[in-house]
């Protein structure tokens, strides 16, 4: 025989009814649902602020990184044209030492609020391993670390392909030097060529070599032109040597992590990709079945209608009175 507990309940419900009665809270053991360990894990406003603000400064520091590439790719089309354009024309030279100068202070500027998250994240996991911060730091340190190795990362990658192009314009450009010697005879290897821009004798020995054919100062021009566009470059990329050399040693430092974020990064994408297959083919199946219970309930109308015509039929025929 089922027992009745309704007394019971209603014992409960009452002794329920006063507590409340007794609280400020209505819901007098809300509070106590929680722990103190769960509530840790959970952000204050004030944190919420910290996230927003980072993650402001991240979106920053990656217009810079597009920004970056850009002057990069600019740099390379104007070395080829300078290679190809006698002389060392004002114009264009002008135009890529102000976007070599965009890109030093840009890639310096960025390079140091990088510096700056590092420090700022070394900051709050000391907070959080000395017990001044809650719980919740550690995801946030999580995110924040994650965003700068990527940063530094792809800065890296930007200076790199900056040095890259410099010094292959080097090369383009000792190389140019290298035919200009031989079209009136004369042969320098790379290592004496190399010694004569450091030493300044460049144009001192191709002066020599065609003081007796004044025509052609304007070959005289060329080696000058590709002598200062040496010169240039060494000066730019002992200006940027620092900043490569930080920012080597940041991600030579953080390699491990950077491989374990590309692999995430690589593996989300690629779920991302089975999700959009699957969510693509989801529609389409539940389209495909919304056709076949329309096309059902339109059979089975049909059926019906059918069934009331044959049934007329058969009653009107049996009944004379139809």
């Amino acid at each position: 025989m089922t027992k009745d507990r309704l007394e019971e309940f209603r014992s409960k419900s009452s002794k329920w009814h006063l507590t409340a009665q007794n609280s400020t809270d209505s819901f007098p053991d809300l509070d106590d649902a929680f722990s103190n360990e769960h509530m840790t894990l959970l952000y204050t406003e004030e944190q919420w602020a910290g996230v927003d603000t980072f993650l402001e400064r991240v979106t920053q520091l990656q217009n810079n990184l597009r920004l970056l590439k850009s002057y990069v790719e600019d740099v390379k089309i104007k070395h080829s044209q300078l290679l190809v354009s006698p002389g060392s024309p004002t114009k264009l030279t002008s135009e890529l030492n102000n976007t070599m100068d965009a890109f030093k202070a840009l890639s310096s500027s960025s390079r140091n609020e990088i510096k700056r998250m590092n420090e700022e994240i070394a900051q709050i996991k000391k907070d959080h391993e000395s017990g001044r911060i809650n719980d919740s730091s550690a995801m946030d340190l999580r995110i924040r670390k994650n965003h700068v190795t990527s940063l530094s990362t792809h800065l890296n990658n930007v200076l790199r392909a900056f040095a890259e192009e410099q010094a292959n314009y080097r090369d383009r450009c000792k190389k140019k030097i290298s035919s200009f010697l031989e079209i009136y005879g004369g042969k320098m290897t790379d290592d004496e060529i190399d010694d004569a821009i450091e030493t300044g004798k460049l144009l001192d020995f191709t002066h020599g070599m065609v003081a007796s054919q004044r025509d052609k100062q304007k070959l005289i021009d060329e080696a000058r032109s590709r002598h200062e566009d040496i010169l240039r470059l060494e000066a730019s990329v002992r200006e940027l040597h620092d900043i490569f050399q930080d920012m080597a040693m940041l991600v030579e430092s953080q390699g491990d992590m950077v491989n374990q974020i590309d692999k995430n990064v690589e593996a989300a994408v690629e779920y991302a990709r089975e999700a959009n297959k699957n969510m693509k083919a989801a529609v389409e199946m539940k389209a495909s079945s919304q056709k076949k219970k329309i096309c059902l309930v339109i059979l089975c109308v049909v059926f019906a209608f059918v069934l009331l015509i044959i049934g007329s039929t058969f009653f009107c025929f049996y009944m004379p009175f139809c």
